[in-house]
């Protein structure tokens, strides 16, 4: 069950972030294992189903699509931590593992070439440092590999996994509010709206659009301002279920009738829990160093 919840999470990641990773899932041919880089002696067998790269070479790949090159060193470096620890969580003893069982945004190089044009040697080599810097490191809790859940932007505070996930604490993340893109507006007419719910129940559910204001209500916050219950007429929708219905960002949002139209205003970017990348961004230049960082955004978790 925990690990079904943390797939979702990092399915939830690809759909807040859905923008930015769609322009990076490329499946081109790989070139051969860097030299620099350390082999782990675990692989990736590459969407092709031909190519195989060892477990650091997907650290890099995968940290190259989940994070932005301008995003300095500490940072990169807690995401190829937070990598690393959700391969080897999910390969277990597993020795090698095909790249689409791990439901994780990469980017190969081919892709990186693309994606980046005459930026590509300059901006891969900020993430093989970052891979060579964190060799074979992972975070854990109480010996196990964690959830090394992360998001863009938090709404101001990350929030509680409760207690299935102890080492997921609502901490405050003030530099996020700074961050371009923390505050979005979506305007959507009641009938769009309307139609945007009724697919999301996928069949059997509608809402007249003439009254649709008044059956949206807003039932439950978590402790960070995050919604976690919506009623619409007599059926109960999820924070992630209204974002992703909506388009929004971020699950944590409020809503208003505005020039005949619902108003949507939404705070941070993602599903909230875990490393906040910018807030992660903002201490590194501050200072702090990869390890403090993962240990501010998951308290009692250790790298060994």
């Amino acid at each position: 069950m925990e690990k079904k919840k943390i797939k979702i999470l990092w399915l939830a990641v690809l759909l807040f972030l859905f923008p930015y990773v769609f322009t990076l899932i490329y499946h081109g041919k790989a070139d051969p294992i860097s030299e620099e880089l350390p082999k782990s002696g675990r692989s990736v067998l590459l969407a092709d189903g031909k190519t195989l790269v060892d477990l650091e070479q997907f650290v890099l790949y995968m940290a190259a699509a989940q994070i932005p090159e301008d995003y300095g060193a500490e940072a990169l470096k807690c995401q190829a931590v937070l990598a690393r620890t959700y391969l080897y969580r999910e390969m277990g003893e597993e020795r090698t593992i095909e790249a689409g069982e791990l439901g994780a945004a990469y980017l190969d190089e081919a892709g990186m070439e693309k994606l980046w044009g005459n930026r590509y040697s300059e901006n891969r080599r900020k993430y093989e440092e970052a891979v060579l810097a964190t060799e074979g490191q992972t975070l854990r809790y109480e010996g196990a590999y964690l959830s090394g859940v992360f998001h863009r932007i938090s709404a101001g505070t990350t929030r509680d996994g409760g207690e299935a996930f102890p080492y997921l604490k609502a901490m405050e993340s003030p530099e996020d509010i700074q961050a371009e893109g923390y505050l979005s507006v979506r305007t959507l007419s009641f009938s769009e709206a309307a139609k945007a719910l009724a697919a999301q129940a996928g069949g059997g559910f509608s809402l007249s659009s003439e009254t649709l204001l008044s059956q949206l209500q807003i039932v439950k916050r978590d402790g960070a301002g995050y919604v976690e219950e919506v009623l619409a007429g007599v059926r109960t929708f999820s924070g992630d279920e209204i974002a992703s219905a909506f388009g929004l960002p971020s699950p944590c949002f409020s809503w208003e009738e505005y020039g005949g139209n619902l108003r949507i205003t939404c705070k941070g970017q993602g599903h909230g829990y875990g490393l906040s990348q910018w807030g992660a961004k903002i201490k590194g230049e501050n200072g702090y160093t990869y390890r403090e960082i993962l240990s501010f955004y998951f308290p009692g978790a250790e790298i060994p």
